[in-house]
């Protein structure tokens, strides 16, 4: 393992509506320390206590990367940075508009969540001071200390999405780009492994071709937000790759039939649910009562990326 990095990167469990549902991480360098993600508001104080615990001071602090605005990942943001004076934010060009001023961003996840669903997940959600903000372009290294990440702008999962590549590790920070591993999906005969499309900017084939740049990086692991570390990353791409290409499927039948509104996303939940319900059948994975309603959650909200997705071409059709 290239500079055993590994012992330096401290996973957070962020608390987002259960345990090991969403992370964020803690990397330590020689004199400076990095966050990547900072969760949903309610993540900051899981976060600064494991900073406590791991002796990492928050004017340690000097950047904190954001793989994309949806609130699961950037909502803690002006949470930690009241901490944490000394650091810069790390972004894709099209995520700093809306973390300088949050509404669109705000509107857009009540019309996803329902706005009381929102409140309890996410109540305030603070504006970024622009000069805090540092935007990355495709390729570019920031180095600091005995770290040196290389950027990737990975579209799919949302057009503003980045990913951090550590180069001297070899580790991958991947945030939504290389899917949803939850430790309940890794009890059985063979570990599960699956695309995240929720709403709204949701790519095929975009998603394809960021899960490529992830593979052809030959990183020795991936750290995923939903969630930890996924080290078997070829096999991760083809988990991924073959469920796109499921989900291609379930997209062109639902155009076929002409579907839209409820009809559209109840048949996009009822399709992809009985996917991800044979494979995990298959590798033996049984969940509780209590997982089973968490996770029927996951599969709705990616349902309705699916649903969006479609609603989005046909509009691009029409237009054309």
């Amino acid at each position: 393992m290239r500079d055993n990095l590994h012992k330096n990167i401290v996973t957070v469990d962020c608390h987002y509506i259960r345990e090991t549902l969403a992370a964020s991480y803690l990397v330590r360098g020689k004199n400076e320390n990095v966050i990547i993600e900072t969760g949903h508001p309610g993540a900051v104080p899981h976060i600064l206590a494991e900073m406590q615990t791991n002796q990492i001071p928050p004017d340690s602090i000097s950047l904190i990367f954001v793989t994309h605005v949806h609130l699961d990942h950037c909502g803690g943001l002006g949470g930690l940075l009241e901490k944490c004076r000394n650091a810069s934010v790390v972004c894709h060009p099209r995520a700093r508009p809306h973390l300088v001023d949050p509404k669109r961003l705000i509107k857009g996840s009540m019309a996803v969540y329902g706005e009381p669903l929102y409140n309890s997940l996410y109540g305030t959600i603070h504006p970024i001071d622009d000069e805090k903000i540092k935007t990355v372009e495709d390729g570019e290294v920031i180095k600091l200390d005995n770290l040196s990440f290389r950027i990737l702008h990975t579209a799919g999962h949302a057009r503003h999405h980045i990913c951090i590549f550590e180069e001297t590790s070899g580790t991958v920070f991947t945030g939504d780009t290389f899917g949803v591993a939850y430790p309940d999906l890794q009890l059985g005969t063979r570990k599960f492994i699956y695309p995240a499309t929720t709403p709204s900017d949701f790519d095929i084939p975009e998603a394809r071709k960021s899960i490529q740049r992830i593979l052809d990086l030959k990183a020795e692991s991936a750290w995923l937000v939903h969630f930890g570390n996924w080290q078997d990353i070829p096999d991760g791409a083809t988990q991924l790759l073959y469920a796109l290409d499921e989900i291609e499927n379930i997209q062109s039948r639902a155009q076929t039939e002409d579907m839209t509104g409820e009809s559209l996303q109840k048949y996009c939940y009822e399709q992809l649910k009985i996917f991800i319900h044979g494979e995990l059948k298959s590798r033996g994975i049984f969940l509780s009562p209590e997982q089973s309603k968490i996770f029927d959650y996951d599969i709705k909200m990616n349902a309705l990326g699916i649903s969006y997705a479609i609603d989005k071409q046909r509009r691009e059709l029409n237009r054309g």
